[in-house]
This record gives C-alpha cells, structure tokens and sequence, in this order.
C-alpha cells in the first residue's frame, strides 16, 4: 500500500502547489456576493414595500382634503388641491422619505422614494438601494338620491 502512495507522489506535478487557495478565493468571493445579493436584495424588497405603503395612505390622506359640505342636499364635496397636496407632503415627511404630490380633479396620485443603506454591496460601491412607488386616491362621492348598496 506503501508503495502506491510512493507512486502517487512521484507522479504529482511540481507547479500545481497553491491551486486549491485560488479556488478557495474564488469561492469567498463568490460567497459574500451571494450574502450581499440576499442581504442587500431584502434591504431594497422592504424600502419598496414601505414606499408603497407611504405613498398609498398619503394619496388617502390626500383624497380626503374635501372642500364643500357633506350634508345631504349640499353640493357634492371636491378634493381642495391646496389642502390634498399639504396633507400628502405632511404624511410623506413624517414618514421620514420625500415625494411628490399631484391633483387632478379628484384624483391624488403621490409619487414617494425609499432609500436604504446596503451592507454587504458597500464593498463592490454600492452604498445605497432605493426603491420608488407611485400610487393614486381618488374621492368618490355618493348621489345621495341613489339607493344604498
């Protein structure tokens, strides 16, 4: 048994030495970009989330600056674009991110950006993710003629 081990060494090349470190080089790098993939790939999944969210209930917010009386009989109540659009950028900053607020008749569309740092991607230059959402709110108003549903 000996003397197949004699054999396979005398059979090793002598400039294969240190081939296995390279390899196991590739393999960390390979590693920590997966890692950063996943980590930082969360990290921008949650800003887009959390934009959606925050651009939703601020066009909500938006949508409900009414002008006009709500009592039976009163003129229909408008969206007051004034208000609508104060009232989105109020929520926007107190959520902590910028945004952009438009009215178009009853309509409020907010338009909000998320940003988070990244962890694992600062070591490749990407020290940051952000993530952008667009949503809309509409007022919708009841005939009060009409039968409720």
């Amino acid at each position: 048994m000996t003397a197949v081990f004699k054999r396979l060494r005398a059979m090793r090349r002598p400039d294969d030495a240190g081939q296995s470190t390279t390899l196991y080089v590739v393999l960390v790098a390979a590693l920590i970009v997966v890692a950063g993939l996943v980590v930082d790939g969360g990290a921008y999944m949650q800003a887009k989330d959390r934009s959606t969210h925050v651009a939703q209930e601020a066009a909500r917010a938006g949508a409900n600056a009414v002008s006009g009386s709500t009592v039976l009989g009163a003129p229909l109540p408008q969206v007051n674009a004034v208000q609508a659009e104060t009232k989105a950028q109020e929520y926007i900053s107190a959520a902590g991110m910028e945004g952009s607020v438009r009215v178009e008749g009853d309509l409020v569309t907010v338009e909000v950006t998320d940003k988070r740092r990244t962890t694992f991607l600062g070591i490749v230059g990407i020290s940051s993710v952000s993530a952008t959402s667009q949503e809309s709110a509409r007022l919708v108003n009841r005939d009060p003629a009409a039968p409720a549903s």
